[in-house]
Parts: C-alpha cells; structure tokens; sequence
C-alpha cells in the first residue's frame, strides 16, 4: 500500500476519532462499552483520546459483560460480512447477519438515555432484510437516530468499501438524522448538530429524513441532484424507470435480447454507455437489461439521460460499494429519471443524434485533413465558431452541475454580491461574507463560489443585482466585469483574512 494512500486513511481516521470524542465530550458517559468484533479500530481511538480509559470497557463479544451493566456510549466495530448468525432473545429466536446480531447484543447493554454508535455496510439497513430487522430493534425498544458517513478509506487496507456509522438509542425520533463526515473540526459540529436536533438543508451539517427511506448515501446525493434539478427546470420531473416502462427484461447467460422498438439497453456490470439500440452493443447480450419504454417517453432521450454525469450517478447508485458490483433487474426499476415534456425529450434525442454524426463525420474528416488543405482552410473558421459554442455550452453546464450537487467543503452558493435578499438594499456584511469565503478556500484546498446561486441551488442570476446597483445603459458583461473588479480590488482584504 503507498505512503499517500496510508496518510490519507490516517487523516480520515482521526475524523471518526473527533467524532466519537465530541460524542463522548457532550453525552459525559458514566461507563462505555466497546465491541471488538473485527480488525477494525475506529470508534475506540476518540474514545481514549479525551477519556479516563478505567471507564471504558472492551470486548470481543458483548455476551461477556452482564446484561444487568449498562452503558451510556457503546461503540461497535463491526465485521462487514453476510454470514448468518442466530441469537435467541425474550424467547424470540432471531437468525440475521451475524454483525447485527451483535449489534443487538451490544444494544442490549445500553441504558435508557444512552447512545450507540456502529460501523456497519453502506446500505446499514436500507434493504428488505435490514427493514425486518430494524422492525426487531423497534419491537425491543431500540431505534436508529441517525446515519453517518464515513470518510473514505478508513476500512483499507482491508478493504475499499467506505461504511456508514449507524446511531441507534432507546429514543424514538421524528425524524433520521443523515450526514457526510468531511474533516475533524465538521464532524465536531455533526455530533453537536445531532445531539442538540439541529438539521439544515445539507449533508455537511446534516439534514432530516423520514424513516425507512434511507438505502445509502449515493442514492441519497442523486435524489438531492434531481430536487435541484427540478428548481432549475419546471418541467423536468424524477419518475422511476419501472413507473414509465412498459417491462423490464433480463436475460440468461449466453441468450441474446429480441430488439424491440422504443427500448433502451442498461449494461449491468462495467462502465459501458446505455444505449437504444443493440447495434451499439460492446457486451454481451446477457450483460445488459432492456427496458421497453411507454409510448410517451422517448428512448433516445432515456438513453442520453443516463449518459449524462447525473445519470451515470444514478445508476452507480444501484451497485456503488455493494459486494458484488452489478445492478440487477428489481433495483433497476428503482433508478430515478428526470424527464422534461415530450417535445424536449424528442428535441434532446434528436440533438444527440445529429452530434454522433458529427462525430463520425469528424473522424473521416481527420483521416483525410492532409489531402485536403484546401478544404481544411475552408472549415476551419466553421470549426472555431462550434468550439467557442461548445465552449460556452460546457461552462454553462458545469455551473448547473455544480448547482445541483449543492453545497459542500469546497462549493459555496451567495443569491447575491451585495444586496440583502429581505431587504432588497446594498450592504457591506454581504460582500464581505463573499470575500471571507474566498479567503477560506485560499487557507485550505480551493473551491467554487456560485455568486447568483441560492441556497438551495436555483440558480437567479445577478441580472436583477445588475438592474439596481449599476447603469441602465450598462451591457450585461460591463457590469459582470465590475463584480469582478471588486473582487480584485479587494485583494489586501483577503490577504488580511488570510493571515488571522
């Protein structure tokens, strides 16, 4: 394993170990139990960072300690596996993961105001069998609170799957608590958020979700993408596949798809393209999933959705850190598609199609450019108008991109420069709060500042900032350019923030 990649999983561990110790800090535990069931040792390290370890207790089986001693904090570093394990409770027998069962176990020795923190698999229990077992906890007085996750690379070199940290108490909420850890000093803020029932409209702080829909923490990034893409486009809305197919069709081993109309191909495993026809294929038959589309829905266009970096996210959501990365035909039908009117779909359809010719037009193109200088001087101010389109095209889209994602350690959105949304009059305190954030991205790894973005991430512009603040008569990239020269006036002020 290289030096870089053992520094970056050291660095990533001393997040949980914040977290676990902000936990420990806040909650005061009179007595806490940690599990050692596997070669992990993540939750423990925060444990003993800020405590008197006479007051922590390991083991390597939660059965060793006796029920009737019960902890404040139990910490459990879990297995990641799927063998089967039995536990009879309450005269109940139970025959689950053997991790969950000691999970339960552990949760047996938690008190009535106590929290317990687990390391367990991406998915926790976002899947029929965890929604059963979750229903067990329930039955048994335990609840999960919230999900939490891990920073990448904290599991190597064991393995490269990134895990979630499960937080269950005998306390029944609202709501589930969800959140990314990023670095030491937010993951401090995670716990004070989750403890005190603090959420906000991002993952860096944490966000609220109803109960049982969580099934991991990429699909959870597609579903906030498609929200935003909905306040950017009015009339594109998320539909699932199996909702605006007419069937979902898998093939056997060495059998090859009939080729239907109006259809899409999904590739199952790899990073193959999906495509709308069979023509297109670089795998095997049985390697792909047709999905024949309703009458209204353009397949085309389907196609060119999951082509696109949103779509492509989507369908990693279905396999993404899973065991066996192939996205099978049940969970494809529950792959989210973002779907404008049928004119656009047909219009975007068409689109692609004319760039594919293009392309291929372009490669004979090049074959031949030396033959031909009389035809190369011809087109080449054609060609220079499509590049500074494309070019446009490409920023414009990354901006939308970058909106979508929301915000995070290294985006930040500003509705305005200047003005006061509520207010609607210019003050200080708001550019100032823009040239701090530039500041900030200086002193640690750079980032991106959306200024015309909302928190939210519908993109407003600054065409009314424009409008109230400089000339009428003014172009549109007159006054753009005089943002930007604020910006740069202002360089001693941000070098001054730098500094403190």
């Amino acid at each position: 394993m290289g030096e870089g990649v053992v520094k970056d999983a050291s660095k990533n561990i001393k997040i949980i170990s914040a977290l676990v110790g902000e936990f420990t800090n806040l909650i005061k535990p009179n007595k806490i139990l940690h599990l050692q069931l596997s070669v992990f040792r993540n939750l423990s390290d925060g444990v003993f960072c800020v405590n008197d370890a006479r007051h922590a207790d390991s083991c390597k089986d939660a059965s060793e300690i006796s029920i009737k001693t019960k902890y404040d904090l139990v910490l459990g570093d879990l297995p990641l596996n799927l063998s089967r394990g039995t536990y009879e409770k309450d005269g109940i027998k139970i025959e689950f993961q053997s991790n969950w069962i000691e999970l339960l176990k552990g949760l047996e020795r938690l008190s009535l105001k106590g929290i317990g923190l687990f390391i367990l698999e991406p998915r926790a229990f976002g899947s029929k069998q965890g929604e059963k077992f979750e229903t067990i906890l329930n039955n048994f007085g335990f609840y999960v609170q919230g999900v939490l996750n891990a920073p990448p690379g904290i599991l190597k070199p064991h393995t490269s799957i990134t895990p979630v940290i499960l937080i269950i108490g005998c306390e029944k909420r609202e709501h589930l608590f969800a959140a990314e850890l990023l670095n030491v000093e937010q993951a401090r803020l995670v716990a004070e958020n989750f403890l005190y029932k603090k959420s906000s409209s991002t993952l860096e702080e944490g966000i609220e979700l109803k109960h049982g829909v969580f099934t991991g923490f990429h699909k959870l990034r597609v579903l906030q993408q498609i929200d935003r893409l909905e306040t950017q486009y009015k009339n594109f809305e998320a539909h699932k596949l199996e909702d605006i197919a007419v069937k979902i069709v898998a093939v056997r081993s060495g059998e090859r798809h009939e080729a239907t109309g109006n259809s899409v191909y999904i590739p199952t495993i790899g990073t193959k393209p999906v495509i709308d026809s069979l023509n297109d294929a670089k795998l095997k038959q049985h390697n792909y999933i047709k999905v024949v589309l309703k009458g209204e829905v353009d397949a085309g266009y389907v196609a060119a959705f999951f082509r696109s970096n949103l779509g492509k996210l989507v369908l990693s959501s279905l396999y993404a850190q899973t065991f066996i990365p192939k996205i099978n035909k049940k969970d494809l039908g529950s792959a989210l598609v973002a779907l404008p009117s049928e004119q656009e779909q047909i219009q975007i359809s068409s689109t692609v199609k004319k760039l594919k010719e293009l392309e291929e037009h372009l490669g004979e193109f090049e074959s031949e450019l030396a033959l031909n200088p009389t035809s190369s001087k011809m087109i080449l101010g054609q060609l220079d108008s499509m590049l500074c389109s494309i070019g446009e095209l490409s920023a414009a889209d990354e901006i939308r991109e970058l909106a979508r994602q929301g915000e995070s350690k290294t985006t930040e959105f500003k509705e305005t420069l200047s003005i006061d949304v509520k207010k609607q009059t210019k003050e200080k305190y708001i550019e100032e709060s823009a040239l701090k954030t530039i500041a900030a991205f200086l002193n640690s790894e750079g980032g991106d500042l959306l200024i015309g973005v909302s928190d939210d991430g519908r993109i407003c512009g600054v065409g009314a900032e424009v409008d109230k603040l400089h000339k009428k008569t003014e172009t549109t990239s007159k006054s753009i350019l005089r943002i930007c020269k604020k910006i740069k006036s202002a360089k001693s002020f941000i070098r001054l923030l730098t500094l403190n």
